[in-house]
Formats: C-alpha cells, structure tokens, sequence
C-alpha cells in the first residue's frame, strides 16, 4: 500500500468543528491547529504585539475554511480565534493575569461561553446627516485596519469614514457601497461637516467589542481583581 493512502487517512480523520460568525452573518468550519501551528505558538515573542497578530492570523488561515482573515471583523477574529484554540487545548484557553495589588501571576481560563459576543448580532449603525442623507455603516475589518495603519493622519481620517460605510440612503434609494464609485465617495466624505463627522465618530467608537468580564480572586494576598479583557488583549493568551 503506498504511503500516500496513510496520509489521506491522517488528513481525513481531522475533525471539522461548526462555528457561527455573528458580524460576518456566516457559517464556518475549523480544525485543530496541527504539530507545526503548535510549534510555532512556542517560539512566539509575547512582548511582540505584531508577531502576536501575525501568528494568530495565521492560525485562522490554516485552521479555518469559508472565509478569509482579512475578512473578519475584530469581533469575528477574537471569536473565532478562541474557537480554535478550544478545539486544539482542550475545553479553554489558558492565560495570566497581574494582581493589581501584589502583582502575582493568577491564572485565567476563557472559553468561548465566556465572550459577550451574542449581543453583536443584528447590529445596525445608522447615522442621519445634516443634509437628511442616512448611511449605514459597519465594523472595520482585520484588512481594512491594516490597509489604514499605512496610511498618514489625514487621510486615514476620510479613508476611516469611507470605509466604514455600508450603503447610503437618499430620497428612499439605497445605493450599496459596492455600486459606488471610489473617486465619487471620496468626494462625498470630503464634503461632510463636522458635525456629520462627530456623529459618525459617536457611532464607530460605541460599537460592541467581544469582551470577557470577570471578578478573579488572587491566590497569594486576596485581592479581588475585576479583569475586563477586550478586542487584541485576547492575543496576550495565545
């Protein structure tokens, strides 16, 4: 028997694990991370927050299947993150936290139960103009954040906006963002005031963040500690 057939059954016998994705509005399917995902968690620089990133991107692009991971919100990325580190490490995700008062190491345990993530779905942003036009934005992906980390200050402003937008509303015609043409939405970014602006701002800024809350008692002097872990802090776990 050649030993390409042994490698298809080791590939075949992977279990693939269902996950829903509230912002994305999409079912997924992940598997464990495998010997060389594992091993690269372990030589991770964890005081590197890009390398952090880096390889939890990459997690997500070797375990995932149905969506790429610049496609994510930072909401679906956490999610789906935790998701998979639970299928690989067992029933959570193991961590450390600093005792705020004898700065002992306790540790935590997250599972995907513990996320307040079930209030993100079905959001709607809206946002009534000055000029009684309504847009209707949304959360920034992992690609869009990137693609505006390169960009200078004034122009990430309009980029922000720009891309932060789903569809605009005008005398009851919906023009989805996809049927727009780039230069003409620029141009109708660079004419809001700003007051429009500061609306729009109230609203990006408020959007739900996938979070854990919990109150951790520390072993060592008893301090109480409340933990409020939120977006990128769930890296500081893998």
């Amino acid at each position: 028997m050649p030993f390409s057939k042994i490698l298809d059954a080791q590939k075949n016998s992977i279990p693939q694990y269902k996950v829903e994705l509230k912002e994305a509005k999409k079912t997924i399917f992940v598997k464990p991370f495998l010997v060389e995902d594992y091993k690269r968690l372990l030589t991770i620089n964890s005081n590197d927050p890009d390398e952090l990133k880096q390889n939890a991107m990459n997690l997500i692009r070797n375990c995932a299947t149905g969506i790429g991971v610049e496609d994510l919100t930072i909401n679906d990325f956490i999610y789906l993150l935790v998701s998979i580190a639970e299928v690989s490490l067992g029933q959570s995700v193991q961590g450390e936290i600093t005792c705020s008062k004898c700065n002992a190491k306790i540790p935590v345990e997250i599972t995907s139960t513990d996320l307040k993530y079930d209030n993100i779905a079905n959001k709607e942003y809206i946002v009534k103009l000055d000029s009684g036009i309504i847009l209707e934005l949304k959360p920034l992906t992992i690609g869009e954040m990137e693609a505006l980390e390169k960009n200078n200050a004034d122009d990430a402003i309009i980029e922000s906006i720009m891309l932060s937008i789903k569809s605009v509303v005008y005398d009851d015609e919906v023009y989805e963002k996809d049927d727009i043409q780039e230069d003409e939405l620029r141009e109708f970014v660079r004419m809001l005031t700003k007051d429009d602006v500061e609306k729009i701002n109230k609203i990006t800024n408020s959007m739900p963040v996938v979070k854990m809350e919990r109150d951790i008692t520390c072993p060592a002097c008893g301090q109480v500690n409340h933990v409020v872990l939120g977006g990128i802090d769930f890296l500081d776990f893998f």
